[in-house]
């Protein structure tokens, strides 16, 4: 079903429609860029800056520059923004979507980097946080369509980003 529908779209348009590809990791880029690569002009995006330390987001970031050398293909790369301040200004802008009220931002940020368990209320908003960029970069560029590859990790819940 799945074939066919992509299929459907191409008929449509008379050429590949546009994609952002939202990617986490890069072994959960491998699958869904060679099979997305047959239906949608991929425009990547890796937009990651809730790893930390610095060493540990490059170190994941080389694995997929390594995963772009092996797979050539008819894609566009759109340069990350790794700030983790600016990722932790908008986990305390959007604190309300996990039922945070209080206003103290040192507490919410203290209280964030003890959820780390799988699933966590933590999840929540660092899913909304991490689908809402790729939303607005996606809108920026005129780009049809946006996913993630959040929905293919087998240590995320697609039931939480599926309310996003």
């Amino acid at each position: 079903m799945k074939q066919e529908y992509l299929s459907q779209i191409n008929i449509e348009k008379k050429e590949k429609p546009k994609l952002l590809l939202h990617i986490c990791c890069a072994p959960d880029l491998i699958v869904p860029l060679l099979d997305l690569k047959n239906y949608f002009k991929l425009y990547l995006y890796w937009y990651n800056p809730n790893i930390q330390p610095y060493a540990e987001y490059e170190k994941r970031h080389k694995e997929y520059i390594k995963v772009l050398n092996l797979e050539k293909g008819d894609y566009e790369v759109i340069k990350d923004n790794y700030d983790p301040k600016e990722f932790y200004n908008k986990l305390y802008e959007h604190r309300h979507i996990v039922g945070y009220k209080d206003t103290n931002y040192k507490e919410i940020m203290k209280e964030f980097a003890q959820m780390e368990e799988k699933n966590s209320p933590r999840c929540d908003i660092c899913y909304y946080i991490r689908l809402l960029e790729p939303a607005q970069i996606a809108s920026k560029y005129g780009i049809d369509y946006f996913t993630t590859t959040l929905l293919i990790s087998p240590k995320k819940s697609v039931e939480k980003l599926d309310r996003y």
